[in-house]
């Protein structure tokens, strides 16, 4: 089955489309103290860049370079999922 645009978008005047929904809302706007403190606290927990950019609702190309900035590093997904698998958390499929 080929995909094609009209799967993923409906045209209703007014209605939002999904690609909508999943764009950041914080797109073009400044990082405020708040933002950068969250920042720090996903990190220092272990959180994977996925998860950082959802809780801040950001492009993940603007976490990563706001995270460089303040000098801190995420895991990658792999290194998450192999943790919880580890840890009994997630299958291993």
């Amino acid at each position: 089955m080929v995909l094609r645009a009209e799967h993923y978008f409906h045209f209703d005047v007014g209605a939002r489309t999904k690609l909508e929904d999943a764009m950041p809302r914080n797109a073009n706007k400044l990082w405020t103290d708040q933002d950068e403190t969250r920042l720090r606290e996903l990190a220092a927990s272990g959180a994977s860049l996925v998860r950082a950019t959802a809780a801040l609702r950001r492009s993940s190309s603007s976490v990563k370079r706001k995270a460089l900035d303040l000098g801190l590093a995420f895991r990658g997904v792999k290194q998450v999922r192999a943790d919880l698998r580890a840890a009994g958390v997630l299958d291993g499929a």
